[in-house]
């Protein structure tokens, strides 16, 4: 098992995931929606604890319109692998599917937190955004990566979905929702 440290990969919004943990109660729900190979997933377990279900969504094959770019690994080892091995004995559940498919293994607000980071098209966002919503609980949040210039897709997205009062910014690039503002 290695540490959130040891892990290649992108996780540079600590500090939205400790709020986001923190917002979780006890025994509730939280859904990491693009895990990698788990630099933010090791990160998300090892500051939940057991006191939180963490389920880890990733189709651990690489977004396809990066597989060219910073998932070209996925073209040459088994991420998935890679993925469990730098978990370690850290209790999660994998769910190995892509974000739409994985979003119907759940049952409408049954979620505390959403985090959405796969694709990050405008149109894959927009769906992710829009499968993955009802099934936050009223009082839970859907948050996600990549709000910055470098993902105009991603701003586009989130920015025609919520009108901007509502979303806040944390970490400089992590977009947070609190459902009960959504009118």
């Amino acid at each position: 098992m290695k540490t959130t440290e040891e892990i290649s990969g992108w996780f540079n919004y600590p500090n939205a995931y400790k709020f986001l943990i923190d917002s979780v109660p006890d025994g509730g729900i939280f859904v990491e929606c693009g895990s990698w190979l788990g630099k933010s997933s090791s990160f998300l377990c090892d500051h939940a604890k057991d006191r939180i279900k963490i389920f880890i969504v990733d189709t651990w094959t690489g977004s396809e319109s990066e597989l060219k770019t910073m998932h070209e690994l996925a073209l040459k080892k088994n991420i998935y692998e890679i993925f469990l091995h730098n978990m370690g004995n850290r209790k999660f559940t994998a769910i190995k599917k892509d974000s739409i498919d994985a979003s119907r293994d759940f049952e409408d607000e049954e979620c505390d937190v959403v985090y959405i980071d796969m694709e990050h098209t405008y149109e894959a966002v927009k769906k992710d955004i829009e499968y993955w919503l009802p099934k936050v609980k009223p009082n839970g949040i859907i948050a996600g990566h990549d709000y910055y210039d470098g993902f105009p897709g991603v701003v586009r997205a989130v920015d025609e979905k919520f009108h901007k009062s509502i979303v806040s910014i944390m970490d400089d690039i992590t977009w947070v929702v609190h459902k009960k503002d959504i009118v």
